[in-house]
């Protein structure tokens, strides 16, 4: 039978704690204000959508969304050219992000996009953009009809 001294046993449980402390939320994310999270998980849609991996940015809609979108068809709203190598968009900034209560946010954003279009190449645009993010089974989605 073997015994294992009082230092491996602390040290075990120092290991094992530090390992747990790791795989927890920290406090501060669990305490983030709505803004905060829906301005960063619509920043990174739109980097999705900047790499032209639409099966990322899809992972943002709203599942009441994805029951009536399938991931080809919101592939199929940007009309991008599969043999395209570069997307269109080359800037996506929050600017806004206001939430009427705790299960809807309004987030404008700004994007900047340049043509592929031969005649047009160098030729940059600008829009405003409105999205609507909702909460949904504790996650912030995006709402598109």
């Amino acid at each position: 039978m073997t015994i294992f001294s009082t230092r491996s046993i602390t040290i075990a449980i120092a290991i094992t704690a530090s390992f747990l402390a790791g795989c927890t939320p920290s406090p501060k994310a669990e305490n983030k204000k709505p803004e905060e999270i829906v301005s960063a998980r619509a920043t990174e849609r739109w980097q999705e959508l900047m790499k032209l991996n639409f099966d990322g940015a899809y992972a943002y809609l709203a599942p009441s969304v994805k029951t009536v979108v399938s991931a080809n068809g919101f592939k199929n709203r940007f009309s991008i050219d599969p043999r395209e190598t570069q997307a269109p968009w080359i800037k996506a900034e929050v600017r806004s992000v206001v939430c009427t209560d705790n299960e809807s946010c309004n987030v404008q954003m700004y994007v900047e996009s340049q043509n592929n279009i031969p005649t047009f190449k160098n030729m940059k645009t600008s829009a405003l953009i409105d999205e609507r993010w909702i909460e949904q089974d504790g996650q912030w989605w995006l709402y598109m009809k």
